[in-house]
């Protein structure tokens, strides 16, 4: 039977009074849900910078700038450079800031996650984004910081509008997401 259920976990918990006191089944159980969590977040992961920048003047599109290469779910996909990402989508009001994520999965599709929230600055769009889904790999986002006097479009205004600001970041080698739930659940164990 797994270590997970409930019965071996009280099971582990009543073994002595020291395992009792220290609930050593609970922080077996904790430990394993924090190692699996890191290497589901570790078998996908882009392996090299996909250079994410404007489609091309006036483009509404973001595309890689160089070839990329990522491992999803045990399987490694390869991009060509100019590859265009997926389009991005939603309003961004005027006097805000706006951020989109772009992923790929183990079949090569990409995808982008929905527009954040409007956020007051640069860095609250990107704490708002969103977490990696498990079966694609991060290559990358953009922020959208829209000082136009006009609601930007994603997938219509161009990317290099006037009074537009957009930051293009690349993601590679280790995940986000490790500074998260894992790392923190592993960290509180250990300080048990």
């Amino acid at each position: 039977m797994p270590l997970g259920t409930g019965n071996n976990v009280d099971e582990l918990n009543r073994m002595s009074p020291a395992a009792s006191h220290a609930q050593l089944g609970t922080l077996a159980n904790e430990l394993l849900t924090g190692w699996n969590y890191l290497v589901a977040r570790l078998n996908s992961v882009v392996l090299s910078k996909a250079g994410l920048v404007i489609k091309a003047g006036s483009s509404a599109i973001v595309k890689a700038g160089s070839a990329f290469a990522a491992v999803v779910n045990g399987t490694i996909v390869r991009k060509a450079a100019n590859t265009d990402m997926a389009a991005l989508a939603g309003t961004l009001a005027n006097a805000n800031s706006a951020a989109w994520a772009f992923y790929v999965d183990a079949a090569g599709t990409l995808t982008t996650s929905a527009k954040t929230a409007n956020a007051a600055t640069h860095a609250a769009a990107i704490a708002l984004l969103p977490t990696t889904p498990l079966d694609r790999a991060l290559i990358g986002f953009i922020v959208v910081d829209n000082a136009t006097g006009s609601n930007f479009v994603g997938g219509t205004t161009p990317l290099d509008t006037g009074s537009l600001t957009v930051t293009y970041y690349d993601s590679s080698g280790i995940p986000p997401g490790l500074t998260g739930n894992g790392i923190a659940a592993l960290r509180d164990i250990n300080s048990r």
